[in-house]
């Protein structure tokens, strides 16, 4: 019996283990070349078989080359079967997360950096007492069998960082022992970079998608070598192929941007978890607001827990001030309430900074004819054109898709010249406001357009940090890890944004944002947090104003568990699109008619999806609910497996959504 090798292989296909087979056969995990239809390919050995005779011995061909001290650790190819599995992505589109280039030729140059050596590692932050009992329980937990995930739930301002840096030194003071931590901002690797070199004596590599592809291929390298000890990165980051990782951070563990939502989809705090539990390292999720399944878990002894409930340099939590925006009488077009006015007003008089937060980009969120109140939307997308303004131009644009016109003269539909209005505030109408109620301050507006800009958005961040900037105002950027140290104010200027709609998650998020928005505020000088908002009564701003997070949690578990919505059921979305709607509907008809009816599991849909078109593709749901043990993925296969679903169809299969819309 001759000796086959099976390679697995980067195809987007279903198929993509292929045999080949070797004179001197490579170990499993080893990264090698293969001839596939008629190109070469790399891929890694999945595992050795013994050949069916009757398989011809010229049907199967030899691998071409295996690259020298290549091979993974065996824990990965299970890593990469759990990802293919759960999320249900083909196999060989999960190798491609682990290899992002053309191909590894760059293996064969003698490029890499050096091992790094772990010198000396200069004086570590003194702890206070609180973060010296969390450390305690952190390394205790990291030692235990089965190594279990555990939650640092730590306020904002707690000193969650002096906590990484001593277990990050644990980790690395192992021999060859490795370390990754996630962000889910690349501005915030400059940041937390800088603390990191001013107290690790290694080598810290720095991986997104703002990295070139040379220094890219060198981390990759690095990595698979074992001579990039310490990585910080994005999510791709969790891909890299670690010789020997023996600690995971997840810092803000909350944060949705960790969820991959374009073409494969998957979220990387739970393939994290995932991966630590194959591997049995420890994972710890970090996060002054975690999410409502981290919470859960602790409650349910699946993760560890240890807390931060003080700040670090003894600052108190900024008072909260809520505004009632009924009982305001603000002019047209104004947006600041009195209130506000008066304590930004104080706060820049003491020499103090402020951050005036909104979440919505542009100047306006609609445009609308006062006369025949027509509406200008996207003809591309369902959803409203964004109204952008500058001191040359003004123009429509939409968030979704890009399409943009010329702002208009006259209404479209009955031809009224200086008949629109522009309802609503975004960042740029407030800056407008705000220069005029100060005009001899320095003034700055940071949106997530600002920041794909990464040069000016970090020159804010540094000119923020060096007080030469008096406000600040911003999106959902701004509830990001960043410490300005003379930050006394925050002001929030429309705290119902995102409570409306059918999204499941819409209260969490919403109190995430606010509670991470306003933890900006007061981190080294007396701090407050203004909040407008005309639902003062609603058990988040209750839960927010008296700083009783718990509360919040137990309310909204108990509305899950009533509901019967995760974490107490699991969600699978489908979502099909289309640029023919009716092709669209009779496919979605066809496929709700071929479902198989199965007790315990419970199919809602089809129905138009909240965003019913993007980019001229209209877009239907299914939402896929099952009890905790239920196998709905292998539920979803058998679904698939019966229904043909046409070229001209595109299919999103979204295991637990966090994005309704």
């Amino acid at each position: 019996m001759r000796t086959i090798i099976q390679v697995l292989l980067p195809t987007l296909q279903n198929k993509s283990i292929f045999d080949y087979y070797s004179l001197d056969p490579p170990k499993i995990g080893a990264l090698v070349r293969v001839t596939f239809r008629n190109k070469e390919m790399e891929g890694i050995v999945w595992a050795t078989t013994q050949s069916d005779d009757r398989v011809p011995a010229a049907k199967i061909k030899e691998i071409t080359k295996t690259f020298k001290n290549s091979a993974l650790p065996l824990h990965l190819p299970k890593f990469m079967s759990f990802v293919s599995e759960y999320n249900l992505i083909p196999l060989g589109a999960v190798l491609k997360f682990f290899f992002p280039f053309p191909n590894l030729n760059f293996l064969d140059k003698e490029d890499v950096a050096q091992p790094t050596e772990i010198q000396e590692l200069a004086a570590l932050p003194p702890l206070n007492q609180e973060q010296e009992d969390a450390l305690k329980k952190i390394r205790y937990a990291a030692v235990q069998s089965p190594v279990k995930p555990i939650l640092l739930e730590g306020i904002t301002g707690s000193g969650k960082t002096e906590i990484y840096l001593h277990i990050i030194c644990d980790a690395l003071q192992k021999a060859e022992g490795q370390v990754l931590v996630l962000l889910p901002e690349i501005l915030l690797t400059n940041h937390l970079v800088d603390r990191f070199r001013e107290k690790l004596k290694c080598l810290i590599a720095v991986w997104h998608s703002g990295v070139s592809q040379k220094d890219k291929k060198q981390i990759w390298k690095g990595a698979l070598t074992g001579s990039c000890r310490l990585i910080i990165g994005a999510r791709s980051a969790l891909f890299l192929p670690f010789k020997d990782l023996k600690l995971i951070v997840i810092d803000e563990e909350h944060d949705q941007s960790y969820k991959q939502e374009d073409n494969f989809i998957y979220h990387a705090r739970d393939m994290a978890v995932a991966y630590g539990h194959i591997a049995q390292i420890p994972v710890v999720l970090a996060s002054a607001t975690p999410s409502l399944e981290s919470f859960h878990n602790v409650i349910k002894g699946k993760y560890l827990k240890t807390e931060l409930p003080s700040r670090y340099h003894s600052v108190s939590l900024p008072k909260v001030t809520v505004i009632n925006m009924k009982e305001e009488k603000l002019n047209r077009s104004k947006w600041l309430s009195e209130t506000l006015i008066t304590k930004t007003t104080k706060t820049l008089e003491q020499g103090k900074q402020a951050i005036l937060f909104l979440n919505r980009k542009g100047y306006a969120p609609m445009t609308l004819c006062r006369i025949c109140d027509y509406k200008f939307n996207c003809p591309n997308c369902s959803s409203f054109l964004v109204m952008y303004k500058n001191t040359n131009s003004k123009k429509l644009l939409c968030h979704h898709c890009g399409h943009s016109i010329p702002y208009p003269k006259e209404c479209p539909a009955c031809s009224f010249c200086d008949s629109l209005i522009n309802c609503g505030p975004g960042v740029d109408r407030l800056l407008e406001e705000a220069k005029k109620l100060w005009p001899s301050k320095n003034i700055q507006a940071i949106t997530r357009d600002v920041v794909q800009g990464n040069e000016s958005s970090a020159q804010i961040l540094d000119e923020m940090l060096s007080n030469k900037i008096d406000i600040l105002i911003g999106t959902q950027i701004l509830s990001k890890g960043y410490h300005f140290p003379n930050l006394q104010l925050v002001g929030i200027v429309d705290a119902d944004i995102g409570l409306s709609g059918a999204d499941l998650k819409a209260a969490e998020r919403t109190h995430q944002l606010l509670t991470q928005v306003g933890g900006r505020a007061g981190r080294e000088v007396e701090g407050e947090v203004v909040i407008q908002t005309y639902s003062p009564q609603s058990p988040l701003l209750v839960a927010l104003k008296t700083h009783n997070k718990k509360m919040f949690y137990n309310e909204e578990l108990l509305g899950r568990q009533m509901m019967n919505m995760p974490p107490f059921s699991k969600l699978v979305a489908l979502i099909f699109s289309g640029a023919d709607e009716e092709k669209l509907k009779a496919v979605v008809k066809n496929f709700a008619a071929q479902i198989p009816y199965i007790t315990g599991i419970e199919v809602l849909g089809p129905v138009p999806a909240p965003l019913a078109k993007i980019r001229k593709h209209y877009r239907y749901r299914f939402l896929v609910k099952g009890a905790l043990k239920t196998n709905l993925q292998g539920y979803i296969k058998r679904c698939l497996a019966s229904c043909k679903i046409p070229s001209s169809i595109r299919l999103k299969v979204d295991i637990d959504p966090c994005n309704f819309l």
